[in-house]
């Protein structure tokens, strides 16, 4: 089935007639207004904290860009607010938080000669938030926990509802191969790349994950890849499939913060066929040729109780190599995180490698037997 007739949403047969998913915007270092076809990119990276800093100046930006079609089925403003503030680092950080279709960049400076470090202090709210997953409703639950005594906290415990995986489908898909294109990455965007050319190989080896995450500093030195290992990873190619589950209705932003050499992200139902370089959604790479890398991110609005296929594939063509990919949730938590620089990262309960259920989502195709 068709979700609009712009062309901007995807033919795909196993997805309810709901029109779960709808693919709306990349987001940029400002606001921005922009449509299914509309792109740009956001930064963010991990940094160290400090309690420790001089008032902060916050500033606030928006633009817009037009949509490059006639018709736009779904759009969204997506908010960016920088909140400077000096501290007794002697470098400059940087960390976006994003949350729904707003997003916060908290840049933090050393502090200059003269300069005046105060401590910031936050009131005590009147009431707590509890966040947990559990059991498989179709809403999202709301429990509150009246104080005894006037005046005491109140506890609001806010309960998603999770996948159903009774059918042992935790986790993520992944397949290893070695690089036929090595080499070539040092050509601005590495076009000698093709990640079709793996649809029809049989992978190095295969099994599932909890994360999505490589690093090797180049230096000859072999690496652990997923509990396989020690191998050489300088001319690694990592393939991942999985859904993400909606425990919440909202947006849910796809980030790849950083990668070397190229990564590629699909969503949708051309993540499990039909899958293109030409017609990736999020294609990133490393060249000599970027003084810094500019993550990208694609946000998606998905319905409680719903699944959107993924497809992300990272390919190394020589020396150092790096992959990350993150997932946030409509109200900023973390649904997979990738640990930079550490071969590790985390997922939660709503990624699973397909879903109990065929009827909301076809399993992808065996490694080697893709189209």
């Amino acid at each position: 089935m068709t979700c609009g007739n712009d062309g901007l949403l995807y033919f795909a047969p196993t997805i309810p007639s709901t029109c779960a998913w709808v693919p709306l915007y990349y987001v940029s270092s400002t606001s921005a207004l922009v449509s299914a076809s509309s792109v740009a990119s956001t930064t963010s990276s991990s940094s160290s904290s400090s309690s420790s800093s001089v008032a902060p100046t916050t500033s606030s930006t928006s633009s817009s860009v037009a949509p490059t079609t006639s018709s736009v089925a779904a759009q969204a403003t997506v908010s960016f607010t920088t909140i400077t503030t000096a501290w007794t680092g002697t470098f400059t950080t940087t960390t976006t938080a994003v949350s729904g279709l707003a997003a916060t960049v908290y840049v933090q400076t050393p502090a200059k000669k003269g300069d005046v470090i105060s401590t910031s202090s936050t009131a005590k709210a009147s009431y707590t938030t509890v966040t947990t997953h559990s059991g498989t409703a179709g809403s999202v639950g709301y429990i509150t926990a009246t104080p005894k005594v006037a005046g005491a906290t109140t506890t609001v415990t806010v309960v998603y509802p999770t996948p159903v995986t009774t059918c042992g489908n935790q986790g993520i898909n992944f397949a290893a191969y070695t690089n036929k294109y090595s080499g070539g990455q040092a050509t601005y965007g590495y076009p000698s790349f093709s990640p079709e050319a793996y649809k029809k190989v049989s992978p190095w080896f295969s099994d599932d994950t909890t994360y999505i995450a490589e690093s090797n500093d180049g230096s000859g030195t072999k690496i652990n890849v997923y509990g396989y290992g020690p191998l050489d990873a300088s001319t690694l190619v990592l393939d991942h499939t999985f859904y993400l589950f909606a425990s919440q209705t909202g947006y849910y932003s796809l980030n790849v913060p950083y990668t070397d050499d190229i990564q590629f992200v699909w969503v949708g139902s051309k993540a499990v066929t039909g899958w293109t370089r030409a017609n990736a959604d999020i294609t990133q790479f490393w060249s000599s040729q970027i003084a810094t890398q500019t993550p990208q991110t694609l946000a998606y609005y998905l319905t409680v109780g719903t699944y959107l296929p993924i497809r992300t594939l990272f390919a190394n063509g020589g020396g150092q190599g790096d992959l990350r990919f993150n997932i946030y949730a409509p109200d900023g938590t973390s649904v997979l995180s990738s640990n930079a620089g550490q071969n590790s990262g985390v997922s939660s309960v709503d990624i699973v490698e397909f879903p109990c259920n065929s009827a909301l989502g076809a399993q992808f195709p065996a490694w080697g037997k893709e189209t």
